[in-house]
C-alpha cells in the first residue's frame, strides 16, 4: 500500500488489481489491471516520477504513466517497460528515491539500479562481494538512506532478507559494504531506517524487536589510524514486542520524539520508543498523549559503547569478588534479557480493545445457533499426535470407538434354487429334459411378417 498524493491511496490485491482510492470521499478512482484481468501476486506498489509501479509475480516491471491514470478510462492496463528484461527470477521488491534512484531486487538475490527517467539499467550489484550470499538470496525488502547518497564511499542500500541478513551496498561501485546476521535462527525480517537519527529498526517472524545505531557503520567516515571499524552496528535495544510474527515496523518522528509502530499477524498494533517502552496498543480503552509520556532521545554511539564498556566492568568486578569463572558458563546479559518472557504469551487483541469489545457485543446479540459447543484454547492435536493427559479433546465428537465387524456366514440360497420342482411347471421341466427345439422359421415366413407389419403401420397412419 503506498500514499501518492494527499488525497489518493493505492492498494493492491492478490486478483491482480490495484485501486486508486480519494481518502476523502473514500471513492474508487481507478482500477489499475496489473495481472491483465488474473490473478497475481502484487508485493509492491509504488509511485515514482509520473508513474506508478508494481511488482512480485514476474521478472518485468509492470508500470502504469500519468498519460493512462490521467485518461477517462475506468480500468487501466498497464504499459511497457521500456528497459530490457535483466532479472532472471521474479521481482520482490523495489525501493526508489527521487529523482533518479531506482532499485529491484529478486527472489534469487539479484539487484539491479534502475535510471527512472530512461528505465534503463546502470548497474547490477555484485552479489559475489557478499561473503554469506550462499547462505541467503532472497531479497525480501530494501531502504534506501538519502543522506548517504551523495557520498562515493558510504553504503546508501540497505536489504534484508532470508535467515536474518542485513547488508549495506555502495550504489557508486555495486560493492557489499557490510553485512551482519540481525536475527539468527529465523525464516525472515522486515525493517525500517530513520537515516537522520541514524536508527536502524528490524523484527523478525518469532515476535522480536531490535533498534541499532548505523552512525559510523558503512557510512564513508574516515577513521583515526588506532580505531577499527564496526563489524555492525551497535545493538541499542532487543525485546520481544509481540506474541507471534512481526509482518511490519515503520519509524515515526515527531518533533524529537522517535517512535516504532509495529503491526503483527497477532491482530494488534502497538506503539514503542526506540528503547523499547511500550507507549500503547492501539484500539485500547485508555488513550495516550506523546507530549506528556518521557520518551528517551536516541543516543549516540560513543555513549552506548562507553555503558556497555561500564557494565562490563562492573560485571567483572563482581564475578572476582565472588569468585566466579568464566568457565562455568554464567552469562548476565542472556539471564536478564529472558527472564520476564513467556513462551506462551498471547496478546487477545479482541479483550483489550475498543474495536474487538464492540465486535464482541454485537455478536452476542445475534441468535445463537445450532451447533456443538465451543471449547476455549483446546490443545492443538495432529493426525499423528493424541492429546496431553489430562486435557479434553475438542469438537462434537469427544470419544471415538472402533471395533471389529461381527463375522458374517455363507448366505443360504434361496430355495426356488434348491427345490425347482415346486416352483416350475411339469411342461417346463420336460422341455428341459427332453431338449425340445421350436420349429425354425423360413425366409419366406419371415418376409411375409415384415410386410404384415409394414401394411398395418401405413394404415395406422393414414388414419
Amino acid at each position: 500500500m503506498e500514499i501518492d498524493l494527499p488525497s489518493k491511496l493505492l492498494s493492491g490485491s492478490s486478483d491482480g488489481t490495484i485501486k486508486i482510492w480519494d481518502i476523502n470521499t473514500t471513492a474508487c478512482h481507478r482500477v489499475l489491471q496489473a495481472g491483465r484481468e488474473g490473478p497475481v501476486d502484487i508485493l509492491q506498489v509504488l509511485c515514482i516520477k509520473r508513474r506508478v509501479i508494481a511488482v512480485g509475480w514476474e521478472r518485468d516491471i509492470c508500470v502504469f504513466r500519468d498519460k493512462q491514470l490521467m485518461s477517462s478510462d475506468f480500468n487501466i492496463t498497464p504499459d511497457e517497460w521500456s528497459g530490457r528484461r535483466e532479472h532472471s527470477e521474479d521481482i520482490m521488491c523495489a525501493a526508489y528515491h527521487a529523482p533518479g534512484h531506482l532499485a529491484t531486487a529478486s527472489a534469487n538475490g539479484e539487484i539491479v539500479l534502475w535510471n527512472p527517467n530512461s528505465e534503463n539499467k546502470i548497474m547490477k550489484l555484485d552479489s559475489r562481494s557478499s561473503q554469506a550470499m550462499k547462505t541467503q538470496s532472497t531479497v525480501e525488502m530494501m531502504l534506501i538512506l538519502d543522506t548517504r547518497l551523495e557520498n562515493p564511499n558510504a553504503a546508501a542500500l540497505v536489504t534484508c532478507g532470508q535467515n536474518g541478513w542485513v547488508r549495506f551496498w555502495n550504489v557508486h561501485n555495486g560493492h557489499c559494504e557490510g553485512e551482519f546476521i540481525a536475527h539468527p535462527n529465523v525464516d525472515s525480517i522486515t525493517m525500517a531506517v530513520e537515516p537522520e537519527k541514524h536508527l536502524l529498526v528490524t523484527a523478525d517472524t518469532s515476535g522480536e524487536i531490535k533498534t541499532w545505531l548505523i552512525e559510523g557503520f558503512c557510512d564513508g567516515t574516515v577513521l583515526e589510524e588506532d580505531a577499527e571499524p564496526l563489524l555492525k552496528p551497535v545493538l541499542y535495544r532487543s525485546w520481544t514486542g509481540h506474541g507471534e510474527c512481526i509482518t511490519e515496523v515503520e519509524i515515526c518522528v515527531r518533533g524529537n520524539r522517535v517512535v516504532i509502530v509495529s503491526a503483527s499477524s497477532d491482530c494488534s498494533l502497538k506503539l514503542w520508543a526506540a528503547d523499547g517502552m511500550c507507549v500503547g496498543t492501539f484500539g485500547q480503552e485508555e488513550h495516550w498523549k506523546l507530549e506528556s509520556i518521557e520518551i528517551s532521545p536516541i543516543p549516540t554511539v560513543q555513549s552506548v559503547l562507553a555503558e556497555m564498556q561500564k557494565e562490563e566492568s562492573i560485571i567483572s568486578e563482581v564475578s572476582e569478588e565472588e569468585g566466579f569463572d568464566d568457565d562455568f558458563g554464567f552469562d548476565f546479559e542472556d539471564d536478564t534479557s529472558t527472564a520476564d518472557f513467556d513462551p506462551n504469551y498471547s496478546y487477545e487483541t479482541w479483550n483489550s480493545t475498543i474495536l474487538g469489545k464492540s465486535y464482541a457485543n454485537q455478536r452476542s446479540q445475534k441468535r445463537p445457533r445450532r451447533q456443538p459447543h465451543n471449547y476455549a484454547r483446546l490443545p492443538q492435536v495432529g493426525a499423528d499426535q493424541r492429546p496431553i493427559s489430562g486435557t479434553q479433546m475438542g469438537g462434537p465428537s469427544q470419544v471415538l470407538k472402533v471395533s471389529d465387524l461381527d463375522s458374517i456366514g455363507m448366505p443360504q440360497r434361496p430355495d426356488f434354487m434348491m427345490n425347482p420342482h415346486k416352483y416350475f411347471s411339469d411342461g417346463f421341466s420336460d422341455i428341459q429334459s427332453k431338449g425340445t427345439k421350436l420349429p425354425p422359421l423360413s425366409s419366406a415366413d419371415v418376409k411375409t411378417s415384415f410386410r404384415v407389419l409394414i401394411k398395418q403401420n401405413e394404415l395406422v397412419l393414414a388414419s
